[in-house]
């Protein structure tokens, strides 16, 4: 038999908000380490430069599948 599941609405509502407000947060600190490697890369050269796009190709794309996970997960929990 399934248990009764007791839900305080604000709280969930204020740790779905918490959740999303670290989403932006996450963002704005990861623009600041790609520009940080944008402005780096003129200072590498051949297969340094090209490892370090890569890298920051890498970055881009977890960031993002992070982002959208706790942005979705946020949204439900709203």
């Amino acid at each position: 038999m399934a248990e009764v599941l007791k839900v305080d609405p604000v709280a969930l509502n204020n740790g779905s908000n918490d959740m999303l407000e670290s989403v932006g947060e996450a963002a704005l600190s990861f623009a600041n380490h790609e520009d940080g490697l944008a402005e780096a890369a003129p200072g590498w050269v051949g297969s340094s430069q090209e490892a370090l796009g890569q890298l920051a190709a890498r970055w881009e794309a977890r960031h993002g599948h992070h982002k959208l996970q706790v942005g979705n997960l946020g949204s439900h929990v709203a």
